[in-house]
């Protein structure tokens, strides 16, 4: 790749990331109140997209000093915004089948955040038959 693109796609990236971190509070569920946090995944779906846009700017090691730092305190927003992992833990505890906790988790747990309980948890529903099986065929394959 010539350098004017990798430029151009750095300023962007930058940019957004930018955004994010400024309008952070936007996707805060400070008020929303907490039993509709646990029963409704859509609430926390723009936590979710940030922590995957920040954790793959920590996975990929080619932003600048000032990117790094704003991915981080995104994660770190993000990360509170979910009581460290126990909104998501409460999800799928009350909802085994659900995937949305276990999706959201992979982006905190890609940049080293942990949280004990929904590990166990995880690890107990991966190794439930229940899991295993294919409950739904899908209405598309690739070919």
């Amino acid at each position: 790749m010539t350098a004017l693109p990798v430029r151009t796609a750095h300023e962007i990236s930058g940019r957004a990331l930018a955004w994010l971190h400024a309008n952070r509070e936007y996707g805060a569920l400070s008020s929303v109140p907490r039993s509709d946090v646990g029963e409704e995944g859509e609430t926390y779906k723009a936590l979710a997209e940030t922590a995957l846009a920040a954790s793959l700017v920590l996975r990929d090691g080619a932003a600048g000093t000032t990117e790094l730092t704003l991915a981080r305190e995104l994660l770190d927003f993000g990360w509170r915004q979910l009581g460290e992992g126990t909104l998501l833990y409460e999800r799928l505890l009350r909802h085994p089948l659900t995937t949305d906790p276990m999706e959201t988790y992979a982006h905190f747990v890609r940049a080293g955040y942990r949280h004990a309980l929904l590990d166990g948890l995880l690890a107990h529903n991966a190794a439930l038959r229940a899991t295993h099986a294919c409950e739904h065929i899908p209405n598309r394959r690739l070919p």
